[in-house]
């Protein structure tokens, strides 16, 4: 199969404003208390940004309310805070679950932590506490799964509402380089008003977003390795059949460097995943419910095509499908309900130069489905799946981006290996006025 898909946009000149200056105090002890309120000294003696621009509806006016903005960054990580004036009466403070858009006064920051407008991430905190947090893709491609460990407080008073941030570099992916160049974007959303104003102005009649962050030198970033281990242990028991079980596993997070991370997990225990929204689905098609399991969240955008995308990870430890039952047998209910157990899974992804790359791999554990002709009641045993799937990714954005990809996956399954190979291709000149985008697949 091909596909091409070409896309031809007009830019509306936006005012161009002064970079918000985010200050270097990697060599700094900083004493912040991330509360949500501005009360400590160092906020006050920073520069504050006031240029925002209102880009939804994309106007291009000055906002009725003025914004402050300000940013510093140490050895740990970046440090955002906005003060949004308001009149109180005027604030939509409304609670919800993570990642749940809704219309309310939020803050954004974005960073491009690629320095070339390659990959991103996105971070929003509400009034009131409530997070949103993603990777964005060129330019415009936005995955919510991601769930980072970063820090977010917002506070009210008579000025309206404040909001702090820290996002910890720990947690993002960052390429080798000398001189580092950190792209920021920040916008404010006003519920009442139902407007999103923005530093730098970036709407989006505009084609460009994530290459036009404004750009900052942080060359004395360089994240440490690290590592995180987090072992586990859980008692079940069935009273519709009396049946117990203990297990007990680890999930390892590792940090190798900027550039490289190993995620793996062993007997891993996702009963502590939050459960699906119920959907009602009237259509012939499949429902595609968002993974929530950290350890396939982590470092997965590098799997994403942007055109027709191969890995879908919910398959992995998927409910039985019992086949072969003897005639007059049916599978007890309650085990085709239950997910199939995983005995492990690794990732690596990581970065050399302008090449990223990314190796998954899962083994299932077998099943067992019981089956009953309403006498006799039976055991089938369902033998696990093994999962396999390498990515690589060329890119190049100094002007126009450029970019060849491809993806290899297979399953193996009790009664054959599947394989599907793709190629995927993309262009998208300097001004963002034209993108090009094509894929080739074939499958055994």
């Amino acid at each position: 199969m091909l596909r091409c898909i070409g896309a031809a946009l007009v830019c509306l000149s936006c005012p161009v404003a002064d970079a918000l200056e985010v200050v270097d105090l990697t060599n700094t002890r900083v004493d912040i208390e991330l509360d949500g309120r501005l009360d400590e000294s160092l906020w006050t003696d920073l520069p504050a940004e006031t240029d925002f621009t209102v880009v939804q509806p994309p106007s291009g006016d000055t906002p009725i309310y003025s914004t402050e903005a300000r940013a510093f960054y140490t050895k740990d990580g970046l440090y955002a805070a906005v003060r949004a004036f308001q009149p109180p009466e005027h604030l939509i403070k409304r609670l919800s679950a993570r990642d749940l858009r809704m219309r309310r006064d939020s803050v954004t920051v974005a960073i491009d932590t690629s320095g070339t407008g390659i990959y991103g991430y996105i971070f929003t905190i509400s009034l009131g506490g409530a997070k949103r947090d993603g990777v964005i893709l060129p330019e415009r491609s936005y995955t919510w799964e991601w769930d980072g460990p970063w820090v977010g407080e917002t506070a009210s008073d008579e000025d309206g509402w404040t909001a702090e941030l820290f996002l910890p570099w720990s947690m993002v992916t960052m390429p080798q380089a000398e001189k580092r160049n950190i792209g920021m974007y920040i916008s404010r959303h006003v519920g009442y008003l139902d407007q999103v104003w923005s530093h730098p102005a970036l709407p989006r009649t505009q084609p460009r977003f994530l290459s036009a962050f404004a750009p900052h030198d942080m060359s004395n970033v360089e994240p440490k390795p690290n590592y995180s281990i987090y072992p586990f242990t859980s008692l079940s028991h069935e009273r519709t059949d009396s049946d117990g079980e203990f297990r007990a596993g680890a999930d390892a997070f590792w940090q190798i460097s900027p550039q490289l991370k190993l995620t793996a997990t062993l007997l891993p225990d996702f009963g502590q995943i939050e459960q699906d929204d119920v959907d009602i689905n009237f259509t012939a098609f499949e429902t595609f419910f968002p993974e929530k399991r950290p350890f396939f969240l982590e470092g997965q955008e590098i799997f994403e095509t942007g055109i027709t995308n191969l890995v879908f990870t919910r398959r992995i430890g998927e409910v039985p499908r019992p086949r072969g039952l003897p005639d007059g047998f049916s599978a007890n209910e309650l085990d085709l309900i239950t997910n199939r157990d995983l005995l492990g899974a690794a990732k690596v992804t990581g970065q050399s130069g302008e090449f990223r790359y990314g190796l998954l791999t899962a083994f299932e554990d077998d099943t067992d489905v019981r089956a009953s002709d309403g006498n006799e009641t039976i055991i089938v045993q369902e033998t696990g799946r093994n999962f396999a799937a390498i990515r690589g990714l060329w890119e190049r954005a100094n002007g126009p981006y450029r970019g060849i990809g491809f993806l290899a996956t297979a399953v193996d399954t009790p009664d054959e290996i599947r394989e599907v190979l793709e190629f995927d291709g993309a262009y998208r000149s300097a001004d963002g006025n034209v993108a090009l985008r094509g894929q080739l697949m074939g499958s055994s």
